[in-house]
């Protein structure tokens, strides 16, 4: 009983490390963030659909990291490039087929 209480306790200080780095209670500004550097190529549609498809693919938490990290530069300079690329394709490929 006492090993299950530790590691339950380890789970949630290893839980609360992981996110501290950014403040998930103030998503919507790192969403914010994201759209407004994704617009300057693409539709809001499309930058909808990507983001929704990279916090999908490597969580939100991962996503809001990355874009506390690069701001405005998230769309080009950054670790979850190729996941952002992959969700344009995507999205850019389901805009075609709706049009």
């Amino acid at each position: 009983m006492r090993a299950l209480f530790l590691t339950a306790s380890s789970l949630a200080l290893l839980a609360a490390t992981a996110t501290a780095g950014v403040n998930v209670e103030h998503g919507m500004a790192y969403e914010e963030t994201f759209l407004e550097a994704c617009a300057e190529g693409a539709t809001a549609r499309t930058c909808r659909c990507v983001m929704e498809r990279v916090e999908e693919k490597i969580s939100f938490v991962a996503f809001a990291e990355e874009v506390d990290r690069h701001g405005l530069r998230i769309m080009t300079a950054n670790s979850i490039a190729p996941a952002i690329e992959s969700a344009q394709r995507f999205c850019n490929a389901q805009a075609a087929a709706v049009n």
